[in-house]
């Protein structure tokens, strides 16, 4: 029976506590529901996919931007067939975003701008839950670790799309124009702990944009897998937080969990 997205993972007498975030909620999606901060007290050590404090730091932002440029000079108009340019055009326009304003920057760097107007107008600006949980971690003093670093992170993030920019804007547009219905579907999956609405956005992410799945999601999904293992070996409860699409699937990190062994058990306190 859906209860939220919390699990409780055991192997041997340990355990670990994986939760599955939304990055970015409304403020009427607080309070959450009582398991996340249940697994927080149970725990002495928070798991986030990166260190938070060093994606928002002020230095971070020359570090993104230099990632965030079209390599040797290039533009969005020599890399984007004219089409595909024009399309993209049109939906900036519509946001108010010049796109004469976007020619030296990654189409993966575009899409997450507009992404975020587009959240923004949607009244989706509340911390998701892995920053509540950071914060909440710093306040109470909390060990925090991390499963990859920021630099790894920021190489997925703008590096989405390379050698099939067009596919990944036409794919982007086509999704942002659905935000609405996905991403309210999305949170009310979340909410309940049930999977069936995060397999279908899964299984649609595999079959119209394969590098993407793969990059995103199950490369890193397997790179992760070791690192939450080792965490049976010690004498911590830990408190893994990673985003809620990590989590199901034929990829995802509870599949492979109950693969290996482990018995995977929604958390009610």
């Amino acid at each position: 029976m859906a209860q939220t997205s919390i699990w409780k993972v055991s192997k041997g007498g340990n355990e670990i506590y994986l939760g599955g975030s939304v990055h970015l909620l409304k403020e009427s999606d607080y309070p959450l529901p009582e398991e996340f901060d249940a697994a927080f007290a149970l725990s002495q050590k928070v798991v986030f996919e990166t260190d938070i404090g060093k994606l928002e730091d002020p230095q971070m932002a020359q570090k993104v931007m230099a990632k965030a440029m079209i390599e040797d000079n290039k533009t969005l108009s020599d890399i984007l067939s004219e089409d595909v340019y024009k399309a993209l055009e049109a939906e900036t326009a519509k946001m108010s975003l010049p796109i004469a304003a976007l020619e030296r920057f990654k189409p993966s760097m575009v899409i997450v701008t507009m992404s975020g107007i587009q959240m923004q107008k949607m009244g989706i600006t509340a911390d998701g839950v892995d920053k509540h949980y950071y914060n909440k971690s710093n306040a109470e003093g909390k060990e925090m670790a991390y499963l990859e670093t920021v630099d790894e992170q920021l190489d997925v993030l703008m590096n989405m799309g390379k050698g099939n920019e067009d596919e990944f804007v036409k794919y982007s547009i086509s999704d942002m124009n659905s935000m609405d219905d996905v991403l309210n579907d999305l949170i009310a999956t979340w909410k309940d702990g049930s999977s069936k609405v995060m397999k279908e956005q899964l299984k649609e992410m595999e079959d119209s944009y394969p590098d993407i799945y793969e990059s995103l999601l199950v490369n890193r999904n397997n790179n992760w897998m070791p690192q939450i293992e080792d965490y049976f070996n010690d004498d911590q409860t830990e408190f893994v937080v990673v985003g809620s699409l990590h989590l199901h699937g034929k990829d995802g990190l509870l599949q492979m969990l109950k693969d290996k062994g482990y018995k995977v058990k929604q958390f009610k306190p």
